[in-house]
């Protein structure tokens, strides 16, 4: 949420983290944030990479003062150019970082837009893309991590794939099924998903009968309380997500209005909000354990393979550009360091080799039109003209 829409959206490292203590000491067990790569729809996105170090700073920060607290992020958009072992290397990252509460999976694809002026969806082409492919990584990522998700259903069909992994018994223990619904916000209303009714959010529920997963709900571009959809989900056992990501309003509250909106609800219905710890509990995540990087070799030798094998560098005018190669790893260097296969060691190297490979493909394209080089090679730009003069 930009601050030119409420200047009570925290953007910096500094202002999330202070944000979502405030919020967890207002009553919220599970905290989401994004930073500022962006998720749909950017000039030069690396891969769909995401950069975990603004999320590593600010969760330190918040689990310092809340060690139970369940941290979550967000994650680029597939399309041309993306790879799904490159949008997604930042979870195993913060894994090995030890301050991911839980992964997220968002198993489909959705078309993204607000509506224009004669009410129907507005002229623009952004979808938020992930192909069964990428949802089948996801799972497996999150179940190698013995991490849950946040799994987002934004479509019915969303649901669809998530039962067919629960009905194999590969939903990750301790995920949250969050069913998101399409408010109208004016200007900000997206025009996707289950309308926010009784009749929708029931299907959904007739849907999950018998499975036991829990789930939430969410108004995107609208008010989840003051619509009374909140009530009507904690009367019929589910929980509820609020925050300026979904809001939409005449008002600019901030999130811990929002939360004390919620948490007077909760009590009015007679459903005791739970606090972070007990929400691990319930939802059957492990006990916090914040300082202790995942548990598992894999992402620790992915990691490992990162780190070593790139260094960054920037162009002549300080922009980020891909991580370089320092010098090749071996599998039997990673064998030597973490109780891994060949075959296991094998896939990171050539996984981290892909994502190298598709990083400086993005970077070439963007170097090209950045500085204007010709197809043979001649850089024709203006600043180019003026060193040669």
């Amino acid at each position: 949420t930009p601050k030119s829409r409420n200047p009570n959206s925290p953007r910096s490292v500094e202002e999330i983290a202070a944000d979502a203590v405030a919020c967890l000491d207002a009553g919220a067990a599970i905290v989401h944030n994004h930073n500022d790569d962006p998720v749909v729809g950017a000039d030069r996105v690396m891969g769909g990479w995401h950069d975990p170090q603004p999320y590593v700073d600010a969760w330190r920060a918040v689990l310092e003062q809340r060690p139970e607290a369940i941290l979550y992020p967000t994650m680029g958009s597939g399309g041309p150019g993306t790879e799904i072992a490159v949008r997604y290397s930042h979870i195993p990252a913060l894994a090995a970082a030890g301050v991911l509460g839980q992964g997220l999976i968002d198993p489909g694809c959705v078309a993204l837009g607000g509506a224009d002026a004669e009410g129907l969806p507005n002229d623009n082409d952004r979808v938020y893309i992930n192909t069964y492919r990428d949802a089948r990584h996801m799972f497996e990522t999150c179940n190698r991590l013995g991490r849950g998700a946040s799994i987002s259903i934004f479509e019915p069909g969303f649901l669809r794939v998530v039962l067919a992994y629960h009905k194999k018994g590969l939903v990750p223990k301790g995920s949250l099924v969050k069913l998101y619904f399409g408010g109208d916000g004016g200007e900000r209303n997206l025009s996707f998903g289950m309308l926010p009714n009784e009749v929708c959010l029931d299907a959904y529920l007739s849907m999950l009968e018998g499975t036991g997963l829990p789930w939430s709900v969410a108004i995107l571009g609208g008010d989840v309380v003051g619509s009374g959809f909140a009530r009507l989900a904690l009367e019929k056992d589910g929980h509820v997500r609020v925050g300026l990501e979904d809001y939409a309003g005449p008002r600019q509250p901030t999130n811990v209005e929002l939360m004390d909106e919620l948490t007077a609800l909760c009590a009015e219905v007679g459903r005791p909000v739970a606090s972070a710890g007990e929400a691990r509990a319930l939802l059957g995540l492990p006990s916090a354990s914040y300082g202790q990087a995942a548990a598992d070799p894999f992402a620790q030798a992915r990691t490992f393979t990162e780190r070593f094998q790139f260094k960054p560098i920037r162009d002549n005018e300080g922009e980020f550009i891909t991580p370089k190669p320092r010098q090749p790893l071996s599998r039997w260097t990673l064998r030597d360091r973490f109780p891994i296969s060949a075959a296991q060691a094998q896939r990171i190297l050539d996984e981290v080799r892909h994502e190298q490979g598709v990083l400086e493909a993005r970077d070439s394209a963007h170097l090209r039109k950045k500085y204007k080089v010709d197809a043979d090679g001649d850089d024709t730009s203006s600043s180019s003209r003026r060193r040669r003069a």
